[in-house]
């Protein structure tokens, strides 16, 4: 019986160098060596965000500020990309729990809903539990998501006018059997 090849990581230089196998499994990085795909995606997604955050947020000036929820954070020579990210995340996070208090006390008004938040299904299910016609503010792909549209509907089957084309066609046809 022909001796098996052992799969190690260390060795192969190159995602061609490993098992046909695993190869659609990795992808090579600039630097050298390779990673898993979808480590590659989240460390690519947080490093332009984070030079998207320095580019528009910050000035090389050691005096800028980034502004989070009530406080600033200084932006010094020392902080790097991912501490800058680290800080507009949590500066988000506490921009969507003041939202999602808003919501529940009936403070916010449904087209007030802030724009980064209507494609939060969170936010726009805990805002239709309260008025199922919120659906209309909420994003282009929520309005395609069933388990949103769904909720809408619940409470009141006239918010469906909101819904996805898609939806609607696909609630249409099985009407129509």
């Amino acid at each position: 019986m022909p001796r098996q090849e052992l799969f190690n990581p260390k060795y192969p230089k190159k995602v061609k160098d490993l098992p046909e196998e695993e190869q659609r499994n990795f992808t090579d990085v600039k630097e050298g060596g390779f990673v898993r795909k979808e480590a590659d995606e989240e460390l690519s997604d947080a490093k332009l965000t984070a030079e998207i955050a320095n580019i528009s947020k910050l000035a090389a000036d050691d005096k800028m500020y980034m502004k989070g929820e009530g406080k600033s954070v200084k932006k010094t020579k020392d902080m790097s990309s991912m501490d800058v990210l680290h800080e507009r995340a949590n500066a988000m996070d506490s921009r969507r729990e003041t939202c999602l208090e808003n919501i529940k006390r009936g403070s916010i008004s449904l087209p007030d809903i802030p724009k980064e938040f209507i494609d939060d299904e969170g936010v726009m299910l805990e805002a239709i539990s309260r008025n199922s016609y919120a659906l209309e503010f909420a994003s282009e792909e929520l309005r395609a998501d069933k388990k949103v549209v769904l909720e809408a509907v619940k409470n009141e089957p006239d918010a469906i006018m909101y819904a996805s084309q898609d939806i609607k066609e696909e609630i249409e046809n099985l009407l129509k059997k």
